[in-house]
This record gives structure tokens, C-alpha cells and sequence, in this order.
């Protein structure tokens, strides 16, 4: 269970919920601010059998790992495109009909993802979620993606040093 964790940031920041304390949660308070138009975020780090998200909100966790046990929407297609995709909720219905469904079911009305990639690996996915519609626009999915690339790069000095 994924239990509450605050961390310190700008007024009006949301609480980070981890299940362990994450060196990276930081990078969830900044792009909060980065990226206005997210209502939940979350990182999630996953491997072979496990799964491992840091998030704004419990949603936001429960909807990456949905997404990473049916391998449909935005985090797998982020990991199979090895890049960013943006789209809103009305735009999906006919290529991700279970995601699509579990939107309308949660209120998510648009979201951007990003990979976190090493080299020829996929680290996990950073997401933003947003409740309401077209406010996630493009300067959003660039603070994501620079956000996400922060993130490899700094898993990549992490483990050079291991």
C-alpha cells in the first residue's frame, strides 16, 4: 500500500505518496509548477515482476500501473515510441478503448507521458494527468519531457557510481 508522504514545496503543491522515501520525489514538486495544466503526476519505475510509482495523488499511481499490466495507453505507447505522447481523452477511444474507459471512470480528461530511458532501456514512464480538457498543451509535454530526460540522466550517474 502506498502510503502518504509530504515533501516541501511551493504553496498549493500537492503531497507526494510514496511507499519508500525517493531522492527524485523533488523532481514531481518542480514539474508541478513547470507544468500548470497537470492535476497528477507520477514516476513510475518498473523492472521484469515489480512496479514501483511515486505520485501526487494514489490515482495517478493506480492509472500507470492499469496502464502497465494491460499494456494499453499512454506509458506503453511512450515506451514502445521511445518518446513523449500527448492526447487528450477524446481523441483515444479507438486506440486504447480499456484506457479510454478507465478515464471517463476516473476523470482524467488529458495526460502526457514520457519514457525514462537509459540507453537501449525503458526505465519506467513519467505522467502528468490532467481533469480538465486541452490543459495539457505543448509546453507542458516539453517541461515532461525535459523532465523525464533529468531523470535518466541522473539514474545513469546513480548507477555508474554503484
Amino acid at each position: 500500500m502506498v502510503a502518504p508522504r509530504s515533501t516541501p514545496g511551493a504553496p498549493g503543491t500537492p503531497a507526494l505518496r510514496s511507499s519508500t522515501s525517493c531522492p527524485l520525489a523533488w523532481l514531481l514538486t518542480g514539474l508541478s509548477a513547470a507544468a500548470p495544466g497537470a492535476d497528477m503526476l507520477c514516476l513510475t519505475f518498473f523492472g521484469h515482476d515489480w512496479v514501483h510509482p511515486v505520485a501526487t495523488e494514489e490515482l495517478a499511481a493506480v492509472v500507470d500501473r492499469e496502464q502497465l499490466g494491460t499494456g494499453e495507453g499512454p506509458c506503453p505507447e511512450s515506451i514502445r515510441l521511445r518518446r513523449t505522447v500527448r492526447a487528450e481523452l477524446t481523441e483515444i477511444r479507438v486506440f486504447w478503448p480499456a484506457f479510454a474507459r478507465l478515464c471517463r471512470e476516473t476523470g482524467i480528461r488529458g495526460f502526457v507521458v514520457a519514457p525514462v530511458l537509459r540507453g537501449g532501456s525503458t526505465l519506467g514512464t513519467l505522467s502528468c494527468y490532467s481533469r480538465k480538457p486541452r490543459s495539457l498543451g505543448s509546453s507542458d509535454e516539453r517541461a515532461v519531457g525535459f523532465v523525464a530526460a533529468t531523470i535518466s540522466a541522473m539514474r545513469g550517474l546513480v548507477s555508474q557510481r554503484v
